[in-house]
This record gives structure tokens, sequence and C-alpha cells, in this order.
């Protein structure tokens, strides 16, 4: 559908003219009158606030208000030329919980509603040109557009095509709309890099090489009906193969294969150190693909996601689900000395060894070469997934305290697993890896860094009894890490 855009003076009256409107263009989308509710209650409460609080007292201006339709629902665009926001004080508000609005009257219960009934909102300050407030609201799974007016239910059988050719080439900037629905084919609304929803998103990011994408294409209609792409890791010297789906109508025919191939070609004229990819565990295709373009298992992230629902590929006993990360150098692979624990360094050197590198002189060390003197250094980060990610760039005295302190700020805030990255180029990690396993982190595997450094992962599961009779491995060896990594999981033997 077209974009509607609707402008009113900033008179709280005239809300409703917007609201009437919205609500409109959402029943032509598909919406419920319960979801249409929603809309209007979201409405209500973000222009009531605009109107009220961004404008000095006898200040008359025009609120624009854009309604679209998106990839996975209705998407407004609330554009005003009021007092700047304050984006810190309002994100602010989006932990606080119910209790303590009543109980302390804090505020913040409008903006607790709207993050109730919006899927996505973001508030952003565009200087002399005013401030934007977008909402998105998803359609539900029964009712959501997948290809213009056509809905698929979870339960339709999809016919397979299996007389066809296609070709492989760089995605088209104008056509990043089609990734974005090919996403919403193959994984409905769960996929694990939210922007693949978002086509304004694709461009960009294509444009900048941030997202390099490649496209299996339908010769006989020119139909995009497979991608993957190349994604430059920001932590590492490597750059990953991702974002890897294909039309349930056309699996099994190679789309996938190919493009791989065409991918890795165009890798190895690139900067980059090696390649690789993170493969889900809920089935082994994936996988499969990664291991017959050499790539090998060095590291198993447990409930590092939320629970993905894919299309045509059937799951049960859904968990928050785990990948396996595979690369494979195919430059600048030097030899080096590592420090390993010594209760680690059988299974360390096994991965090495499963991934061809040869050239790594597995060493312990002691505890006199722990620094007593400098403070320690560490990078945290979270990602949208509930997970938490610690990376220990330099020891120092205060290592042991900094890092049990910021595991137990991640537990209460209900972050669900917290990955801890430790330098095996440095000899503290032989001795330390003991004491935050004391902590309740456990073996995670081997990931390559910048600057050809390489990390020891460990994780802690917060509160979780991990279901590992879901993971599905392609590999002897993806089923020997496993259960390594089980063993060594203490919730496992409570």
């Amino acid at each position: 559908m077209e974009k509607v855009s609707i402008a009113i003076p900033n008179d709280i009256k005239l809300i409703v003219v917007v609201m009437s409107g919205a609500v409109s263009y959402a029943k032509i989308l598909g919406f419920s009158e319960k979801e249409c509710s929603h809309i209007e209650l979201i409405l209500e409460e973000v222009l009531s606030n605009v109107i009220k609080f961004d404008y000095m007292p006898g200040q008359s201006e025009n609120i624009v208000v854009d309604i679209e339709s998106t990839t996975l629902g209705i998407g407004i665009r609330i554009k005003s030329n009021g007092i700047p926001l304050d984006v810190e004080t309002i994100k602010s508000y989006e932990n606080v919980s119910i209790e303590q609005i009543l109980t302390q009257n804090v505020n913040g219960l409008g903006t607790l509603l709207i993050k109730k009934f919006a899927d996505n909102i973001k508030y952003t300050n565009k200087g002399k040109e005013g401030q934007e407030i977008e909402i998105e609201k998803y359609l539900s799974a029964e009712t959501a557009l997948v290809k213009d007016n056509e809905v698929i239910s979870d339960d339709a059988e999809i016919a397979k095509v299996t007389d066809f050719e296609f070709y492989v080439r760089r995605l088209h900037p104008f056509e990043a709309h089609a990734i974005s629905k090919l996403a919403y084919y193959a994984y409905k609304q769960s996929y694990i890099y939210e922007y693949i929803y978002f086509p304004d998103r694709v461009k960009q990011l294509n444009l900048t090489n941030q997202l390099m994408s490649y496209v299996a294409v339908n010769k006989a209609n020119e139909e995009i009906i497979g991608h993957s792409a190349n994604i430059p890791e920001i932590d590492s010297d490597l750059c990953e193969i991702g974002v890897a789906f294909v039309n349930p109508a056309y699996r099994g025919a190679g789309c996938l294969k190919d493009i791989l191939e065409y991918q890795f070609q165009e890798m190895i004229g690139m900067e980059f150190s090696g390649i690789c990819g993170y493969a889900l565990t809920a089935h082994p295709y994936s996988q499969r693909a990664a291991y017959k373009k050499g790539l090998r298992e060095s590291a198993l992230y447990i409930s590092k996601l939320i629970s993905l629902e894919l299309n045509q590929i059937n799951i049960s006993n859904k968990v928050r689900a785990s990948y396996i990360l595979m690369f494979y150098y195919f430059k600048d692979n030097k030899n080096k000395n590592i420090f390993v624990p010594e209760k680690h360094k059988n299974i360390i050197g096994k991965i090495y060894k499963n991934l061809g590198i040869s050239n790594r002189i597995l060493e312990i060390s002691n505890r006199k070469n722990i620094s007593t003197e400098e403070t320690a250094i560490i990078e945290i980060h979270k990602d949208a997934h509930f997970c938490a990610h610690i990376h220990i760039c330099k020891y120092g005295k205060d290592v042991k305290e900094n890092i049990h302190h910021t595991l137990k700020t991640f537990c209460i805030n209900r972050i669900e697993t917290v990955f801890l990255y430790v330098p095996l180029d440095c000899p503290e990690t032989s001795e330390l890896c003991n004491d935050f396993e004391n902590m309740g982190f456990f073996f995670c595997g081997i990931k390559p860094g910048k600057g050809h450094r390489e990390w020891l992962i460990l994780q802690y599961l917060n509160n979780q009894n991990y279901n590992y009779e879901s993971l599905v491995f392609c590999s002897e060896f993806g089923e020997m890490l496993l259960k390594y990594i089980k063993e060594n999981d203490p919730s496992q033997n409570i």
C-alpha cells in the first residue's frame, strides 16, 4: 500500500483524526479490532505527550504523521518541530516496573504502555529538522501479509518448485524489500538479525558494505529466491557468511550452495584473514553448507538466541536457540604460542586439529605471571537476545572482582546468557580460567579476534537448565563438542 500522510495543528482535540486514519489503514492491512485498539492507545499517548510537553506556551506548529505498510505490519512516523526530546530520560522509563509506578509514584506509565503495545519504537532528535518518533506494530502471525495480499498460514503446505534455473549475483539496492520478504518466508518474525526486516536498513548496509548481499535469482521471472551475505566482523579479522535463507518453495535445489561459492570467491580477494559462520543447531542444513566450504566447528554458544521459527522446518520442544561457530583461515595463519588452562588443554588441541591448524604451541603458565599492579581492562555489551558479552582486553589485579561484579549485575537484570572472552595470548589465562569457572562459567570454545588474537570463550547460563537434547549437528566433531560442553555445564550436575 502507498504511504499516507496526515498533518494536524498541535491541538489535542485533533488527535482523533490521526487515530481514525491510522486505524482505517491498519484494518486494510488485516489488523484485528483488538490490535487496532492498541494502535489507538499508542497514538493517543504519544501525540498527547508531544502536544502537552514539546511546545512553548502559545506556540502553533503542524505535526505530520506518516502511515505506511512495512514487511511485518504497519509503520507510523510522527514528525514535529517542538522542544528537543530527552531521549535518555525516555529510555530510562522503559526499565520501570508497574510496581514502581504504583507504589513509588515513578514516571513512565505512558512509556510502559507504548512499549507493551508497539513492537518497535525509536525516538530521534534531528536538530533543525525537528524530532521524529518511529513506531512499528507487527501483524499477528496468522494475518501477516507475506506477498502483497497473499497470506500463508503456518500449516499450509508450500508447493515445491522443481523445474527451474537460477543464477547468482550481488543484490541491487532497489531490491532490498524483496530480501525482507524472503526473510519472512523463511523465518517468520524471528530471525536473529532484526535489521533484515527493514528494507531501508538492508539497502543502506549494502551501500556501505557493512552487509554484502548475494542472491539467487529465478531465470524465468527474475524472482529473488535465496539470499546470503558477507558481513565484516567488528571484533575479528574474519568475514562472516550469514543471513542465509531460501524461499521454502525452492529449498533443496542447491541455491544456497551456489550463493556460498560465489561469496567465497569474492571474499578471498578482500582484506580478510578468513571466513566464519554462525550455524543454527535447530537443524543441520546451514552447518552442512558451511562444512562443504571447509569451515569447521570451534565453539558452541548455548542459549544464544530467542527461539526461532523456521517456516516449513519442523522443530519441536522450542527452547532458546544455540548456534555453533565454524570458521576457516585462508591467509595470515602464523605460528603462535597460546596459554591454555590445563583442564581444557586436550579439547582445545582437538579444536585446532579439527580446524586444520597445526602451528599452535599450547602452553600452561602459573600464577606468578598474573599482574598485581595494573587495573584490568574489560569491554562489555548486550545484544537483542538477552545475552551479554565480556571481553578481557587486559588482565589486572582486580580482574576477578570486576568479572564477578559484572556477572552479578547482568544476572540481576535478567540477562539469560553471559559470554566471557579470555585472551589466549596472555599467560594469566591458564590459571584464572579455573577462578572464572568457580563463578559458574563453563567451556564454550575458541574464536578468532582482531590482529590475529584468539579468544577462549566461557559461558554462563542464568538460572537455566538447558535441554541439550534439542541440538542437532552434521558432524561427529560437533557431537563430541556438545558432549564436552554439556559435561562441563554445572546446571547439568544439579
